[in-house]
């Protein structure tokens, strides 16, 4: 089972073990922090942190000034609407 469905917390805490442990090669310590930062923004999207069937609000529907889902919302549109059309998903 993927660690995002077991909880955004248990994948913070897994990849964050990962950062600490020296055994670790830097290539893994790479994927870990990459990923942390990925949960670390996920746990503010509220759809993120209740249950696997409500699928992270990809099938809620939107319309007005986001079209699309709520996840799009959450994760797209609400940042542009604050910092401005110059930010850039990657």
């Amino acid at each position: 089972m993927p660690l995002a469905t077991r909880g955004v917390l248990t994948a913070i805490l897994h990849d964050f073990k990962i950062l600490q442990a020296k055994e670790q090669t830097d290539a893994n310590k790479l994927v870990a922090l990459k990923s942390l930062g990925h949960w670390v923004g996920d746990i503010h999207q509220p759809l993120h942190v209740s249950f696997l069937d409500d699928k992270g609000g990809n099938t809620i529907r939107t319309s007005g000034q986001c079209p699309g889902n709520l996840h799009a919302v959450w994760d797209t549109c609400l940042v542009q609407y604050a910092v401005g059309p110059m930010f850039r998903r990657r």
